[in-house]
């Protein structure tokens, strides 16, 4: 099975495998060993034994521990990778990605919520377990529990949990594609089929929702324009009411100015009439001056010469 993974599949796997080889081989086996010295223990096999069944039991669907004991692997487990990586620090959603995403077809990946991300490594971390606790305490296995318990610093046996760790995590990863493949996400056409329908059936309510808001954005706009001709017909009425008083009040103006120019020009004839008869007046009067001015000076004339003639007279009697 190992030949046909990927280069970065088999090292995520080798991660995995390195912290639960660490953790069920060294950790629960030094437990073990500081129980029976501490005296809480008759035997440092039985108190390893008994650890490895009360974690197999605690995992089982439903425990009310399977959680707690779920979220330690997992804590555990990002820990290992980072000493790994040389210390980089990876954030806890990378973390899982880095993980699912050697064990969920890619496809099927990227449709993924980071929910069920969680969920399936939650998944891998708990099937992965209780397979190698099984490995451990069945009988037909070479006796490993045994060589854990009396040979434990042999690598041998480090070596070959190793190999054992990609044969389980290679039938979990193929145990999930064949989910995602063939019930999960492809269960039938029919849903395939279904969900299009509820898709086209969303799009054409959108589109109904849409030409109702346009049917009542339409109903406002002719209410607007019914409005707005009504307003054109009122303004032209007050301006045609406007345009007829301007034209009384201007006619008003021209025939008030009309007939103080017509009394002007009576008044001026009249006035031109009265002064040609004074003048006439002072003519005639001044002709009667002259006739009597005329009259008097023959008069004077006579006056004159019969002075002289007594004068005449006078003088020659005086002789």
């Amino acid at each position: 099975m190992a030949e046909r993974l990927d280069f970065e599949t088999k090292a995520i796997m080798e991660y995995i495998i390195a912290f639960l080889v660490d953790r069920l081989y060294n950790g629960l086996f030094n437990a073990a060993v500081e129980n029976v010295k501490q005296g809480q223990g008759r035997s440092i096999s039985e108190e390893y034994k008994a650890s490895l069944i009360a974690l197999n039991g605690v995992l089982v669907e439903g425990s009310p521990n399977a959680k707690q004991t779920v979220s330690q692997l997992t804590r555990g487990l990002h820990n290992k990778i980072q000493e790994h990586m040389g210390g980089t620090i990876l954030d806890f959603n990378s973390f899982v990605d880095k993980i699912v995403s050697a064990f969920i077809p890619a496809r099927f990946f990227t449709r993924m919520t980071d929910i069920e991300r969680g969920m399936a490594l939650s998944k891998i971390l708990t099937e992965s377990t209780r397979k190698y606790v099984n490995h451990l305490l069945h009988k037909n296995n070479n006796g490993m529990l045994i060589r854990i318990i009396d040979d434990h610093k042999n690598t041998k046996n480090v070596r070959e949990l190793q190999d054992v760790g990609i044969i389980i995590l290679s039938d979990i990863r193929d145990k999930l594609y064949s989910e995602f493949i063939t019930s999960k996400h492809l269960k039938s056409s029919s849903s395939a089929k279904k969900e299009s329908e509820n898709v086209i059936n969303k799009l054409n309510q959108t589109i109904l929702d849409l030409q109702r808001q346009i049917d009542r954005k339409d109903k406002k706009i002719e209410k607007l324009e019914a409005e707005i001709s009504i307003t054109e017909k009122n303004l032209h009425s007050v301006l045609s009411q406007m345009e007829k008083k301007i034209e009384q009040k201007v006619n008003q103006m021209f025939q008030s100015s009309g007939m103080n120019s017509g009394n002007s020009s009576n008044n001026n004839i009249s006035t031109v009439q009265e002064t040609d008869s004074i003048n006439d007046f002072i003519t005639s009067k001044n002709n009667d001056d002259n006739d009597a001015d005329d009259d008097e000076e023959d008069q004077s004339d006579d006056s004159d010469t019969e002075i002289s003639a007594a004068d005449i007279i006078a003088r020659r009697e005086n002789k």
